[in-house]
């Protein structure tokens, strides 16, 4: 049903992308005879402050262009989720939520999702669905959603969310690295910010499936050490006191290096330590954090990272980052020292 036949003007601006789909703003969210006039019954509201003031979309949008407010509320079902229109936002883990509420809404008679002006936080959800439905890339499933809403526009950050969301085959893949990585940073920015958190720790390594293929290796002598000759691989990392496994392969996260001594300079080392010769490798694994961390756990923003085991330190952490050997810069960090663990490999 098109804007002529819907006799509607600005503020609305909901548009159907798919059948049983539409996007739109906060006005539309408002607009009760419209909503029952296309068969909406489920709506996803990206920006909940405003779809719970009924009384102050009246007073910023006017009322339904039918002028008559309905006698009871329709059975609309609603999904709210605090989503703000910001870079930094996390939206990737928002999405299986938004993508299983559409799929049911559009099965049940419609669906529309709507934020404050149906531009970036709607934009980049509904691109997302197309992604997961119609197997699009963001690329082509935003130019898809543009042709029925021309003024959909995520914003940068959300942007990137659609490329990793891509990048998980248009799905979250917790096993992802590039997943990993953009939670973590989310994690670190809130926690600086004050923001609650509950950080979602990667599984012990001694417990469960791990367990059987990595910890059991040393029983069944294929556990070695040093080198990875031929077709070797490593598969965890231990604490080198007590033989603990701390860490699969799959929990280290990679990073760019960085400048080497150059990134040091800001310390103004003496000139006989500048010109000596220095190893710009790294010298931790950047990993994610552990359940087996203990002082992670405790809510401090940062300390020391001590094997459960034998207690031994392995490295450290610091919610707001920490600079690698190599010069990068590393935020949040959770760090085990190379010299402290070793390599088990089969």
């Amino acid at each position: 049903m098109d804007e002529a036949k819907l006799g509607r003007s600005p503020p609305y601006a909901m548009k159907l992308v798919r059948p049983g789909l539409y996007i739109g703003n906060a006005a539309d969210a408002a607009d009760e005879e419209t909503l029952r006039k296309v068969s909406i019954t489920h709506i996803l509201c990206l920006a909940p402050t405003l779809s719970r003031a009924s009384s102050a979309l009246a007073a910023l949008f006017g009322p339904p262009r039918s002028g008559q407010s309905s006698p009871a509320a329709p059975p609309f079902r609603r999904l709210e989720l605090s989503v703000k229109d910001d870079e930094d936002q996390n939206l990737l883990d928002h999405l299986p939520e938004c993508i299983d509420f559409i799929e049911e809404g559009r099965a049940k008679g419609g669906v529309l999702v709507h934020c404050v002006a149906g531009i970036s936080r709607s934009g980049s959800v509904v691109t997302a669905y197309l992604m997961y439905k119609e197997g699009l890339s963001a690329k082509d499933a935003l130019a898809s959603l543009r042709q029925a809403s021309p003024s959909a526009c995520p914003n940068d950050g959300f942007l990137e969310q659609l490329s990793i969301f891509e990048s998980m085959g248009n799905r979250i893949d917790e096993r992802n690295t590039a997943y990993k990585m953009f939670r973590l940073t989310s994690l670190g920015r809130a926690w600086r910010g004050g923001e609650p958190v509950s950080p979602k720790f990667a599984d012990d390594p001694n417990i469960g499936s791990r367990r059987s293929s990595a910890n059991n290796l040393l029983e069944e002598g294929e556990d070695q050490l040093g080198g990875l000759p031929g077709d070797k691989k490593v598969v965890c990392y231990r604490c080198r006191k007590c033989r603990r496994a701390v860490a699969g392969v799959e929990n280290v996260l990679p990073h760019d290096k960085g400048g080497g001594q150059s990134a040091f300079d800001w310390k103004k080392r003496s000139k006989s330590l500048d010109s000596g010769a220095i190893d710009d490798e790294c010298s931790s694994y950047f990993v994610e954090p552990m359940q087996w961390m203990n002082s992670v756990h405790e809510g401090e923003l940062e300390g020391k990272i001590l094997c459960s085991k034998c207690q031994s330190r392995l490295g450290s952490f610091n919610w707001s980052g920490t600079q690698c050997s190599c010069g990068a810069w590393i935020t949040p960090a959770f760090q085990l020292n190379k010299s402290k663990v070793d390599e088990s490999w089969t």
